[in-house]
């Protein structure tokens, strides 16, 4: 390959993750993108948080017969699907729930009353030879289509080019958005809302990023810093899941491996049925990134501001995930086994930022 092809190559992918960003696609929340380079390698980027663009720095050239982890599974795709020359893996938030609740496959309609039959992965490790195999098990089967749900995870799209690729991702999501409307009456939108957010400094004093955070609010994120010395920052998320979520359940279930790897294990969330124990209870505990106050959203720990934020975008997830998968009566709950085997990957609670 010439130095103008990979050139262009990588302006591609570049181009192509910051457009699906931009699109709220899930890209920067342990993404990947990769590009044919010839028969036997190909361009890779992602599987990591960030919070900028795709950098040239970042994109790297992997042969087929070497890939491992999530590269491993880009080149699943590409050899059961040779005409495939650009596949991205999103945690887009519609289309990524339908690997939550309880189907292996589902059928769903578009405005037009168009069918499109979607085929879910049964969950594996992220990267894992498992999901190599049920992916291009799977990709091979269903030539017409141009996606993938992993199970507790996201979304594999691609296609013969960027365009195609991009395009398979988004038709997705739409389906996804009138399918859960429909069989799970579910329209929440899948957005932070930042209520009374917080950063500590190095000298131990507590920054509010509102003048008028309330005393109610103050005390927990002084319990949650107490409990948490480790912790930077904390984002309370008072969005429509969030707030939901935090007056009907009692937990908040694993259901995503990017929840595990930040947020930790289940989320125990207060129960007040006749208002007894006040909406300053709350459970801080030191394997969860997450704290909930009865309807009151989500409270979000971070060894920063930046890695609050990724645990408040997750969380917001597994928050719609969880409603439409309670509203459809039947759920896929990360084990515990898989929970212990997540957690020690890189972005893990249980190791520390």
């Amino acid at each position: 390959m010439s130095g103008q092809d990979w050139e262009n190559r990588k302006q591609i992918m570049i181009d192509t993750e910051d457009r699906m960003e931009e699109a709220e696609l899930g890209m920067r929340l342990f993404g990947s993108i990769s590009h044919r380079a010839d028969e036997d390698s190909f361009y890779f980027a992602g599987d990591e948080l960030r919070d900028a663009p795709l950098s040239e720095q970042q994109i790297r050239r992997v042969g087929f017969r070497r890939a491992e982890g999530m590269p491993a599974v880009h080149a699943a795709i590409y050899r059961a699907r040779p005409e495939v020359n650009v596949v991205v893996c999103t945690r887009q938030c519609y289309g990524s729930v339908l690997g939550v609740i309880r189907q292996d496959e589902l059928v769903a309609e578009d405005a037009s009353g168009k069918r499109l039959k979607i085929r879910v992965v049964p969950f594996s490790l992220p990267g894992s030879d498992a999901q190599r195999s049920l992916v291009r098990r799977l990709a091979g089967k269903e030539k017409n289509v141009g996606f993938l749900i992993t199970a507790n995870s996201g979304v594999i799209a691609f296609g013969q080019d960027a365009e195609e690729a991009f395009g398979s991702a988004l038709m997705l999501e739409s389906y996804a958005k009138l399918y859960l409307s429909k069989l799970c009456r579910t329209q929440i939108p899948c957005a932070v809302v930042h209520g009374y957010d917080s950063v500590r400094t190095d000298a131990g004093e507590i920054r509010y990023a509102k003048t008028d955070t309330p005393a109610r609010v103050r005390m927990i994120h002084e319990q949650i810093y107490a409990k948490r010395p480790e912790a930077g920052a904390v984002v309370h998320n008072r969005s429509e899941a969030a707030l939901t979520v935090s007056r009907l359940y009692e937990r908040l279930y694993p259901l995503y491996d990017d929840y595990v790897r930040l947020a930790g294990r289940a989320a125990r969330i207060p129960v007040d049925p006749c208002g007894c124990i006040g909406r300053d209870t709350v459970y801080v505990t030191n394997d969860c990134n997450l704290v909930f106050s009865f309807d009151d959203g989500a409270y979000c720990i971070g060894g920063d501001e930046r890695e609050a934020q990724f645990v408040a975008r997750s969380a917001e997830r597994a928050c719609i995930a969880q409603i439409a998968a309670t509203r459809l009566d039947g759920a896929n709950i990360l084990s515990t086994r898989d929970v212990r085997r997540l957690s020690k990957r890189k972005g893990g609670s249980e190791n520390g930022w």
